[in-house]
């Protein structure tokens, strides 16, 4: 196995060259290029990321060998540190690069319209017009089939909302504008030399939003572990759960293309699935009112939740036919009813609540959604059969082939006989798999495959959590739930987490995930 992702790695980072990135005239994803003074640069930010994998390996091997032990409050300050230590090294990774792909790129993804817009939208139009929710869908109706016409208003109301509070609180704009680092404050510099006679001029206050804007999406990705160490423990141990949750501040994704919005959808997709795994594993009417609140705020963001909750209600609805249980079935039914009819009622409820506070038509807005991202397709045609062949390559690329080759061979060993055992077509493995494969032979994500399946990502990581089959001693130590197999050796996990850091700066390292040659007129990007 390990010389399986050796060899995944090693294709990755010596022969990228040789990689497709794309479907040459339909969407192809930038290589960066460098000279030789940008070769030296970018040797010198690999030994720093390598200085900082060897702290972020050492704070895992610190917290694995006290998972067994902790009690939840210690478990809770793990996890915590590692979206912390996660979040630093996520940034020390994407300075690797030469300029304009540092993390001076963060202001430029965020500013331009070319790239997403919301946050000109939301200083321009959305602070403007009091009405601006009430006409949201009528702007759609417009027919848009880029960013604003397939996305309901969720993010241009959270940058909104950023604005509104650097602009609230002084002290708080002082301390962002002092601790932006010097590439994040040379891009800044090149778009205020650029808007400074535009009809929207960058002002401190941009400087304090966008930097801000930046960090959050970075939390919220790494946040990402803490529901997804949830839904890993209801299927294995504590050790088992953590080594997993360790690998995703190391998905390329991640850092190729913060800080866009993407970013945000696996913390809010997982979070869904962890609140409604607890509610129908539970039987639990609470938890059933979280998940729709969840959904709620997730599908204001981006209809990618939809699959998501596909996911969701097929692995629930095979658990409730097939899945084992001490109930009759109809007890099963009316528990499963309760936890429906909870998570749809606070889902609905909000939905009425923000048409009668707003005036925004969040169904019609969604519907219209849909159409226009059908038009896509129409306006910009995709080869149906190419991109077959790419998206799964671009899946791998995404998550880093080590993890890629891992879920793989996981989800293939773990499911054997799931079409001839009724009880295993329960399996979450199986259902993760229907719904990737549903996605991908859909045709609907022809192109940009690797940014728009980011909110999926942490699937490969949930099916990657499966206790080894060793004879170990079981304990029960404060606070735990399930058994824990004690005694893994840690050697193949270490190994594993290097060749996917790796991985990950070599993938930062040579992939333009924004285009910055033809998309955003940058001056850096142009000379080079």
């Amino acid at each position: 196995m390990t010389r399986t992702f050796r060899s995944g790695t090693d294709r990755s980072t010596l022969r990228s060259e040789s990689l497709p990135l794309g479907v040459p005239n339909e969407w192809v994803w930038d290589r960066i290029q460098f000279d030789a003074n940008e070769f030296k640069e970018t040797s010198l930010s690999w030994a720093i990321a390598g200085i900082a994998t060897v702290v972020y390996l050492l704070f895992c091997l610190i917290a694995d060998r006290r998972v067994l032990e902790a009690n939840r409050w210690e478990m809770a300050g793990w996890l915590t540190g590692l979206v912390i230590v996660g979040a630093v090294w996520h940034g020390i990774a994407q300075d690797c690069p030469p300029d304009p792909h540092r993390l001076s790129k963060t202001g430029w993804v965020l500013w331009y319209r070319g790239i997403q817009g919301y946050y000109e939208e939301a200083r321009g139009r959305a602070s403007q017009e009091p009405d601006y929710l009430a006409k949201y869908a009528d702007r759609m109706r417009e027919g848009d089939v880029l960013h604003f016409g397939t996305h309901p208003p969720g993010f241009i109301l959270l940058h909104k909302s950023i604005i509104g509070f650097v602009t609230r609180f002084p002290k708080v704009q002082a301390w962002l504008l002092d601790s932006q680092p010097d590439s994040v404050r040379a891009g800044l510099d090149v778009i205020s030399e650029h808007s400074a006679r535009s009809a929207m001029p960058l002002t401190q206050v941009d400087r304090a939003a966008l930097w801000l804007s930046a960090l959050l999406a970075a939390l919220a990705a790494m946040s990402t572990v803490v529901p997804l160490f949830c839904l890993l423990r209801r299927t294995c141990g504590r050790e088992v759960a953590w080594r997993v949750v360790c690998f995703w501040p190391l998905i390329p994704a991640l850092a190729v293309f913060h800080p866009v919005s993407d970013l945000w959808l696996p913390f809010a997709g997982t979070l869904f699935l962890a609140t409604w795994g607890r509610a129908w594993s539970h039987r639990s009417v609470l938890f059933g009112l979280l998940s729709g609140i969840v959904m709620f705020y997730g599908m204001r963001l981006s209809l990618a939740l939809l699959p998501v909750a596909f996911l969701d209600a097929a692995w629930t609805l095979a658990d409730f036919l097939v899945g084992e249980a001490t109930e009759s079935l109809a007890v099963r039914s009316r528990e499963l009813a309760a936890c429906v009819v909870a998570a749809l009622a606070s889902f609905g409820l909000l939905i009425l609540l923000t048409g009668w506070l707003t005036s925004l038509d969040l169904p019609a807005v969604w519907m219209q959604n849909l159409r226009n991202h059908a038009g896509f397709y129409e306006k910009y045609s995709r080869t149906y059969s190419s991109w077959l062949v790419i998206n799964p390559i671009e899946l791998a690329l995404a998550a880093g082939t080590p993890i890629f080759l891992f879920a793989v061979s996981t989800w293939l060993s773990g499911t054997k006989g799931s079409l001839r055992s009724g009880r295993s077509l329960a399996s979450f493995r199986l259902w993760c798999f229907v719904t990737l494969a549903v996605l991908w032979l859909s045709g609907k994500n022809s192109g940009e495959a690797a940014r728009l399946w980011i909110f999926l990502l942490p699937w490969l990581l949930w099916v990657s959590g499966r206790e080894p089959e060793i004879t170990a001693k079981i304990v029960n130590g404060p606070g735990q739930t399930l058994p824990e197999y004690t005694g893994t050796p840690a050697r193949g996990w270490l190994l594993l987490l290097v060749l996917q850091a790796i991985v990950c700066v070599a993938t930062v390292s040579r992939v333009d995930g924004f285009h910055f040659r033809t998309t955003v007129p940058i001056p850096v990007a142009a000379e080079k």
